[in-house]
C-alpha cells in the first residue's frame, strides 16, 4: 500500500483518531480484574514480603482482593493509599516486627526496639522517648514506601495500557491497509472466495512496516493530535507565505 496523499495535518489527525480508538478497545478489556489492576504487583515488591503479609492482620487472608478493588477504583491515591498505611500500622505485632524491620531497612539499627514497640502497643503501654522516635521513623518509612509503591504501580499500569494500545493500533492499521487493497480491486479480491490466498497475494512487507510506524506513532499522538495538527497547519501556511 502506498502512503496516502494527504496533508500532513490530516495524517496527524488520522493517526490520533487511530490511537484514540486503540485506547478505547484496550479500555474495554478492563472487565478482567488482572488487566484492570496492572501494576499492582509493584506494591508487594516495594513494601517487601513481611510488610505486605502483615496486611492480613488488618484485613483478613483475602486482603489482596480487597486492595486490588481499591487500586482499580483509584490508583496512587484515595482509599488504597489510606488502606495500605493504616493496615501496615495495625499489622505491626510482636511476631511480625522483625520481618517488617528488615523490609523497612531497620534491621541493623532498630529491629529489637521495633519488637519492643510492638509489644508495648499490643499491651497498651506508653512508649518512652526513644521508642516513640523509632516508631515515628518506622511510620515515615512506611509512608515513603507506600507512596513509592503506588507511584511505580501507576507508572507500570500506564505503560502496559500504552503498550496494549500500540499493539491494537498496529493491528487496526494493518487491517485498514489490507482492506484498502480490496477496495482498489474488489472483483479480484473476492472472485474465488479464498480469503487466505487473497490475503497472501495482497501482503507486502511495506504494508506491515507502514502499519507498525502508524500504530506506534498514533498512541502518543492521540491526546495531542489536534494541537499538533493545528501547529503543523500554521507552520505550513507560514512557510508558503514566505515563498
Amino acid at each position: 500500500m502506498e502512503a496516502p496523499d494527504l496533508p500532513i495535518a490530516d495524517m496527524v489527525l488520522a493517526a490520533g483518531a487511530l490511537g484514540t480508538a486503540a485506547f478505547g478497545i484496550v479500555e474495554g478489556f478492563k472487565f478482567s480484574p488482572r488487566w484492570a489492576s496492572a501494576g499492582f504487583s509493584m506494591i508487594k515488591k516495594m513494601l517487601g514480603p513481611h510488610v505486605y503479609a502483615s496486611l492480613a492482620i488488618a484485613y483478613g487472608d483475602d486482603f489482596e482482593t480487597f486492595l486490588r478493588a481499591q487500586y482499580i477504583e483509584g490508583r496512587s491515591k484515595g482509599d488504597v493509599h489510606r488502606a495500605l498505611r493504616q493496615g501496615i500500622r495495625i499489622g505491626l505485632k510482636p511476631d511480625t516486627a522483625l520481618g517488617m524491620a528488615d523490609d523497612m531497612g531497620l534491621s541493623l539499627v532498630g529491629s529489637a526496639e521495633l519488637v519492643a514497640i510492638a509489644d508495648a502497643l499490643d499491651c497498651g503501654d506508653e512508649l518512652d522517648e526513644n521508642l516513640a522516635s523509632l516508631l515515628s521513623r518506622f511510620e515515615l518509612a512506611v509512608d515513603t514506601r507506600v507512596d513509592a509503591a503506588l507511584a511505580l504501580a501507576d507508572n507500570k499500569y500506564r505503560g502496559q495500557m500504552q503498550l496494549g494500545a500500540m499493539v491494537v493500533a498496529i493491528v487496526l492499521a494493518f487491517v485498514g491497509s489490507f482492506l484498502l487493497e480490496f477496495t482498489e480491486n474488489p472483483a479480484s479480491a473476492f472472485a474465488d472466495r479464498n480469503w487466505f490466498s487473497v490475503a497472501w497475494d495482497n501482503f507486502r512487507a511495506s504494508d506491515l512496516g507502514f502499519a507498525i510506524i502508524v500504530g506506534v506513532a498514533s498512541v502518543p499522538l492521540a491526546p495531542i493530535a489536534k494541537n499538533v495538527a493545528s501547529a503543523l497547519g500554521a507552520a505550513t501556511k507560514l512557510a508558503k507565505g514566505r515563498r
